[in-house]
């Protein structure tokens, strides 16, 4: 019984220690997406970051995926946008120059 009830605890201790690893790894975790602001659709809101965008953007591997995220200013059309990707969403992005964006997927932002 006493040994039941300490591979019971191990179980769950090691339970926890492995989720925590999870998540710290998928706190950290970081993509970057770029896109090329075009007639964005935006939705005003309360606070600090007024403005909410929902747009198509290009992973740095070239694949197309829709990202929501929140500005204290405006976006102006031709804007180019790198968003640091986390495991929650957009979680910083700068503005940046046409030559920043990856050779590879380069024409893909720019003709949105």
């Amino acid at each position: 019984m006493k040994g039941k009830v300490i591979a019971i605890i191990a179980a769950i201790i090691l339970a926890i220690a492995g989720g925590t690893a999870w998540l710290m790894h998928m706190e950290n975790y970081d993509e970057f997406c770029y896109v090329e602001v075009h007639d964005p659709q935006v939705a005003e809101m309360p606070g600090d970051l007024r403005y909410k965008y929902t747009m198509e953007t290009w992973t740095e591997k070239g694949k197309q995926k829709k990202l929501t995220f929140k500005t204290a200013a405006p976006l102006e059309n031709g804007q180019i946008l790198k968003l640091e990707v986390r495991a929650a969403g957009v979680y910083h992005y700068n503005f940046i120059d046409e030559n920043q964006i990856p050779e590879k997927i380069r024409d893909k932002v720019l003709q949105n």
